[in-house]
This record gives C-alpha cells, sequence and structure tokens, in this order.
C-alpha cells in the first residue's frame, strides 16, 4: 500500500477517527477491501513511522462517498517530519 502510494481517507465511526485506505491504485464503487490503521511517529531506533492496522473488511465501498483524499506517502510524511499521530 504505502510503496504503490494508495489513497486513503479519514474514517469516522461510534469509536473515533482512523484511517482507511482500500486495496487498489485506482479504487472503484463496489465490494474492495478496506484497510483501517493509525500512523505513530515511532520512538525506536531506525524506525521513522508505526503503520499500525485497527481493522480490515471486506465491505461495499461508494467511491463517490469519499471526496477528499490523501495518498499513503504524503501522510507518513505528514506523521514523520510533525511528529504527530495521524488522524
Amino acid at each position: 500500500m504505502m510503496e504503490q502510494n494508495f489513497p486513503s481517507w479519514i474514517s469516522k465511526d461510534k469509536n473515533g477517527e482512523s484511517n482507511m485506505a482500500v486495496t487498489e491504485r485506482q479504487p472503484t464503487s463496489g465490494n474492495r477491501y478496506a484497510v483501517f490503521y493509525y500512523l505513530y511517529p515511532s520512538r525506536a531506533d531506525n524506525i521513522h513511522v508505526e503503520f499500525v492496522v485497527k481493522s480490515a473488511y471486506h465491505l461495499n465501498i461508494d467511491m463517490g462517498h469519499y471526496r477528499k483524499r490523501e495518498l499513503m506517502r504524503s501522510l507518513l510524511k505528514t506523521c514523520h517530519y510533525r511528529q504527530k499521530t495521524i488522524p
């Protein structure tokens, strides 16, 4: 997902916010695998960002519903350089 720079966006539910990415480079509407995750600045040596998967599902997704998308690499850079948790 990170190497291919997949699109991602914020997903809100009853437990708060997390990031959501669909496992396709050019996502389209329909049944897709979705990964819900967080990005944390790492405290370990030689690791800059921790990618923590909250959950993963096979969902029917309407891509017209998700307008504001960011690319994975921009989120990784934001987390690393600003040293803040995403979202």
